[in-house]
């Protein structure tokens, strides 16, 4: 078991590992995961419960480095418990939280294993560079472009057709 968890309100960019104990023996549900860890405000399509041997080539590390997005400074301290668990394993994103504080009493099966923050993204800065990017965004002025045709030409047959079918009803 492990103790409480406190999320604070408006928390972004964390991921928060749960290993789930081997010996519950069946697979472990999202629903399951959110009971477990005591926090009944959660959003459960944000939880993910991995099959740990889905991982093989990557290992746990690796995926929340790779896939998650999560900070390898901050995962590399626990590399070796990260990649000597086996089973599954329950990802709590921050967004699970919905920025709403929330206390976590994770209780058995769970164990909690770590908090590891994500990335941050760094925007580009600058002006893009690209022949693409080249050229004038400036509008034209007005009257620089031809004429269209097909207004007038639309006006030209409907009144034809009117005439046309004037002309029918006067004969009849």
């Amino acid at each position: 078991m492990s103790g409480r968890v406190d999320v604070p309100a408006g928390e972004t960019g964390v991921i928060r590992v749960f290993a789930v104990d081997a010996a519950a023996g069946t697979p472990f549900s999202a629903q399951e995961a959110e009971a477990a860890l005591g926090g009944d405000t959660l959003d459960k399509g944000k939880l993910e419960v991995v099959n740990l041997e889905d991982l093989l080539g990557v290992g746990l590390t690796g995926y929340l480095i790779e896939g998650l997005g999560a900070d390898p400074d901050e995962v590399a301290p626990d590399r070796q418990k990260l990649d000597n668990l086996s089973g599954q394993a329950v990802i709590v994103p921050s967004s699970a939280f919905e920025g709403r504080a929330v206390t976590l009493e994770p209780r058995a099966p769970l164990t909690e294993i770590g908090a590891y923050r994500e990335i941050e993204a760094t925007p580009a800065t600058g002006p893009l560079e690209s022949q693409a990017a080249a050229g004038s965004m400036d509008r034209p002025g007005r009257g620089s472009r031809a004429p269209r045709l097909a207004t007038p030409l639309a006006a030209l047959i409907l009144v034809l057709v009117a005439l046309g079918v004037l002309i029918w009803l006067l004969a009849s």
